[in-house]
């Protein structure tokens, strides 16, 4: 019976190694997934494109040759080629493509916590959540404030934060790329800030309050729809 029993244990042994390496392989496939989506992001963002997307179209092909990474530019070209020539159809295609870097940074973050729950980062005296900002959830973007956090003001001039443009509207790219070196900061420190998050979305749009909400806990942890009302740091942002 002895025999059987480590006989029994070997066994589950290799099958936890077999699922442990599976589910690292896929957690580097979506890194590396949303690394290529990223690149692409940037490159739509960090560049003076039209807005139009058949004029998008035949801007990224002139950039095509003449750009330091166009490598990146004749994937994305590539990817618009499968695309039907109907400008509204290539609009809805790049939606989908920024959710999909969405979804990638969703699970690349779900996946590196390995689906344990982190510490804050921040605690007030009394022992509660101390927040680090209050995020707008708007039908645009986001709006970020610093969030009222007094045993932490210092500590707030030591972290790397000057990327978030506070009080304006922000797109969903902007979002991540900003918050991007805290939220490194706290992967660091195996800690997680929380924020504030009020709902500026209309009833009627839950699946776009639901992206929004995604993205937001890809990079915090949250309160939803806290008493007290919009702060006058989102409401500068949403009324601009």
């Amino acid at each position: 019976m002895a025999e059987i029993a480590i006989l029994i244990i070997f066994v589950l042994l290799l099958a936890l190694a077999a699922l442990l390496a599976r589910e690292a392989d896929r957690r580097q496939d979506a890194e590396r997934k949303l690394a290529d989506f990223k690149e692409i992001e940037t490159l739509l963002e960090d560049e003076a494109l039209p807005e139009d997307p058949a004029a998008l179209r035949a801007a990224l092909r002139e950039r095509v040759d003449e750009h330091q990474d166009a490598e990146s530019w004749r994937e994305l070209v590539r990817q618009m080629e499968t695309v039907d020539v109907d400008p509204a159809v290539l609009a809805d295609q790049l939606d989908r493509a920024r959710e999909r870097i969405e979804r990638l940074e969703a699970q690349a973050a779900a996946q590196g916590s390995g689906g344990v729950d982190l510490p804050s980062c921040w605690y007030a005296r009394d022992g509660t959540v101390a927040y680090l900002f209050d995020v707008a959830l708007a039908p645009d973007g986001f709006v970020v404030a610093n969030a009222r956090a007094p045993e932490h003001e210092t500590e707030r001039g030591q972290l790397p934060t000057a990327s978030v443009r506070t009080s304006r509207l922000l797109t969903e790219g902007q979002f991540l790329r900003q918050t991007r070196p805290v939220y490194d900061w706290s992967v660091e420190r195996k800690c997680r800030f929380f924020v504030r998050a009020f709902d500026l979305v209309a009833a009627d749009q839950k699946d776009l309050y639901k992206r929004r909400m995604r993205v937001l806990e890809s990079r915090f942890y949250k309160n939803a729809n806290p008493t007290g009302g919009l702060p006058a740091g989102l409401r500068r942002g949403w009324s601009r």
